[in-house]
């Protein structure tokens, strides 16, 4: 897609303006107009519908809405656009386009984008503009296949990570000494007498070897005892610590192993498990191909009408695949009609026709497309214009609330894959 879409409207020309504070402002407003649908996701839908049509009517509510907020960020704005003698509606809808390819950075937000254009914008005039939106459209399509290849696809040869060795790193037991220095001294202080500590560097005893009585050996072993004994027990109170020091050492270099080693079985799982949910996800599919039978409404697809199995089998399948998924399931769809209504699904019929006949659809059926129905104003994807005509609430002609051509054609497969897409998007927008 364009990486900039407001430069390449301008470098076209769809728009005039060179002032640079005038494109900044257009800028600006693309970021609030980004905020508000970040904040309420169904608006994205009657703003992407907006954006692609260059003949959207300037009284509709999302054009009015973003026009205030362009003129709040540029308060000459209509004059400015009135002097280049163009339609203020391209500036609203650029805006929106701007913004729109912002929000496409987020993988959901860019599905109800793709979702809710990606049928409607073959009816719709675009005239020179037809380049530019298809390549915006295409390009997030691109992205939405690319991210749903990769969940829905099969790998037979898993890519495990390598599993590295165990590199413990603990610091060696030095063996315990007793301080030389220290031992010396106490030994100097049991046998020196104290008279002579300055000359000798140490002397505690009161007593010496002169005086041929008990006192001086008497006080030579004690204190001799007492000093040595304090030397060898604080060299074995420092190997104790050492020795004790070793599980700690270990216990940390085991943690720091072990979590190393849990990105590798949590990588292992979230491959294992993504292939069994994606064996799973194709078995499920082939089933309700192949039964060829409506869990929603607990019969035979083969006894269905043609529009009304068009319309139920794009409703049980949208119930049956998540909203991210590869094109591959537009054309499970079709083939899963073909099988019931055979080649006659590529003929081209009149949509009103198809309409007329979803309008005498039985309760039941009619119940199919209620997710998608919305009161709101303004321009409705095709699905929330028909689901409103099942649910009997009154609007306007569907064909003016699309943007659709009255004498529009299109056949019972795109049909049912649009009401699919609709679907789709609507799941999206819906949740929190």
């Amino acid at each position: 897609m364009p990486n900039n879409l407001l430069q390449a409207y301008l470098n076209k020309q769809f728009i005039k303006t060179s002032d640079e504070g005038n494109v900044a402002n257009l800028k600006k407003a693309a970021i609030e107009v980004s905020k508000r649908l970040t904040k309420k996701k169904k608006k994205i839908l009657p703003f992407t519908l907006v954006a692609i049509d260059p003949f959207i009517a300037e009284n509709d509510p999302a054009v009015v809405e973003v026009e205030k907020i362009i003129i709040a960020k540029w308060p000459a704005f209509k004059n400015s656009v009135t002097q280049t003698k163009d339609k203020a509606t391209t500036y609203i809808r650029i805006v929106i386009l701007e913004a729109l390819s912002q929000l496409a950075k987020d993988e959901l937000f860019a599905a109800i984008i793709w979702h809710t254009s990606r049928n409607v914008i073959s009816y719709l005039k675009i005239s020179n503009e037809g380049v530019l939106l298809r390549e915006f459209l295409l390009g997030i399509g691109n992205d939405i296949e690319a991210s749903s290849k990769v969940s829905w696809g099969i790998n037979n040869s898993p890519n495990i990570p390598p599993f590295t060795n165990a590199n413990f790193n603990i610091d060696a037991v030095k063996p315990a000494k007793v301080n030389e220095e220290g031992l010396t001294s106490h030994l100097k202080a049991a046998a020196v007498h104290s008279g002579w500590k300055t000359q000798a560097g140490g002397g505690e005893n009161p007593h010496h070897q002169g005086q041929n009585t008990f006192n001086w050996p008497k006080f030579f072993a004690e204190r001799a005892a007492k000093g040595i004994t304090e030397e060898v027990n604080t060299a074995f109170v420092n190997q104790i610590k050492a020795v004790n020091s070793i599980p700690t050492s270990l216990q940390k270099e085991l943690d720091k192993y072990f979590s190393q080693l849990q990105p590798f079985f949590e990588q292992i799982s979230q491959t294992l498990t993504q292939g069994v949910i994606v064996n799973n996800k194709r078995s499920e599919l082939l089933w309700w191909k192949q039964t060829l039978f409506s869990p929603s409404l607990d019969k035979s697809y083969r006894s269905f009408e043609p529009v009304s199995l068009a319309i139920s089998m794009a409703a049980d399948l949208a119930n049956l695949v998540a909203p991210i998924y590869p094109c591959s399931i537009d054309f499970l769809l079709k083939e899963a009609l073909k099988d019931v209504q055979g080649d006659q699904i590529d003929t081209p019929k009149e949509l009103a026709d198809l309409i007329e006949q979803a309008s005498k659809m039985n309760k039941n059926e009619k119940e199919l497309l209620r997710l998608l129905v919305s009161e709101t104003e303004g321009r409705k994807p095709f699905g929330t214009a028909l689901a409103n005509i099942l649910a009997g609430i009154t609007s306007p002609d569907i064909f003016t609330e699309t943007g659709i051509d009255k004498k529009a054609k299109i056949s019972l497969a795109d049909f049912a894959v649009w009401l699919f897409h609709d679907i789709q998007a609507a799941k999206i927008a819906s949740t929190k």
